[in-house]
């Protein structure tokens, strides 16, 4: 059993700073010592990759992590959540999702790019997102503005990526509003991506987007393909800046659902429809569904 005795900081000896190290932590250890990354303790530098775990928990009442992960001996922090990597990811900055599965349900609460791996030489696996790499949110994602903290930047962007919905959640992608935080506007991109209601969910719904851009992208097995939300509870505000083109609506019980509180018009232009006649009746509200493709290619 090691011999886990440590020095406090306030053992005062002739102030001389050891290393670089404990210039930057502010604490004045012993030659021999180093500072603690959690407290204000002084640990034996020896402990430093000795094989004892010096982690968080501070089982030997020391937290070395700050040099190395305890030079080795502490595991390196894991990001192997989908959200976990969203939430270690900066406010602007772009996140590539390694392929895979990902079974749970998570939160975009900033301005972020979000994007499954590239496959250009067509070796894609599984994936049903063309030209990329199978990236699978198997549990719903919400876009929440009122989670937001510190970012106030309004752009998020998703590529590449399969958003699924399943029996605990509504919707594959829910854009909750804004209009009573602190963001003033979300401008939401989304290129190249699978939305699938799972067969008896919707899709995308959301209220109150002040910019949708949609391409490439296909909307599939769900009860509502798009549903933009209005009345009592959600403020739909204007859709004349929303846009959804040379995309595909598939296997839907309705195509798009724009609520009659919304304002504008709804651009679902240049869009493959499930059959060469168009959106028939699965197009409810202000939208204009003209020049359509007649074949999914």
């Amino acid at each position: 059993m090691k011999n886990r005795d440590f020095q406090s900081k306030y053992f005062f000896v002739t102030i001389i700073f050891v290393s670089i190290i404990s210039l930057s932590f502010g604490q004045d250890c012993d030659v021999g010592y180093v500072p603690d990354c959690a407290d204000d303790d002084c640990c034996p530098e020896s402990w430093i990759g000795d094989g004892f775990e010096d982690c968080e928990d501070q089982a030997f009442g020391c937290d070395l992590t700050c040099y190395d992960n305890d030079g080795g001996d502490c595991p390196s922090p894991s990001h192997d959540t989908l959200q976990s990597m969203i939430d270690a990811t900066e406010c602007g900055g772009t996140l590539i999702v390694p392929e895979g599965d990902y079974d749970e349900h998570i939160i975009i609460n900033k301005c972020i790019s979000i994007s499954a791996p590239l496959c250009p030489d067509d070796n894609c696996g599984d994936g049903r997102a063309a030209g990329y790499k199978r990236v699978k949110v198997k549990s719903g994602t919400d876009i929440d503005l009122h989670e937001r903290d510190d970012c106030w930047c309004d752009d998020v962007t998703l590529e590449g990526i399969e958003f699924f919905a399943d029996s605990t959640t509504s919707s594959a992608l829910f854009v909750l509003p804004h209009d009573d935080t602190g963001q003033s506007a979300l401008s939401l991109t989304i290129t190249n991506s699978i939305i699938d209601g799972g067969g008896y969910q919707n899709g995308l719904r959301g209220s109150y987007i002040d910019e949708l851009f949609v391409t490439g992208s296909t909307f599939t097995h769900s009860y509502t393909g798009v549903y933009i939300t209005g009345g009592e509870n959600y403020e739909c505000g204007s859709v004349a800046n929303h846009h959804i083109n040379e995309s595909s609506f598939i296997d839907n019980d309705y195509n798009i659902y724009i609520s009659s509180d919304c304002e504008g018009t709804f651009d679902a232009t240049y869009n493959w429809w499930g059959s060469p006649d168009g959106p028939g009746n699965s197009v409810f509200g202000n939208v204009d569904t003209g020049n359509w493709y007649t074949d999914e290619e």
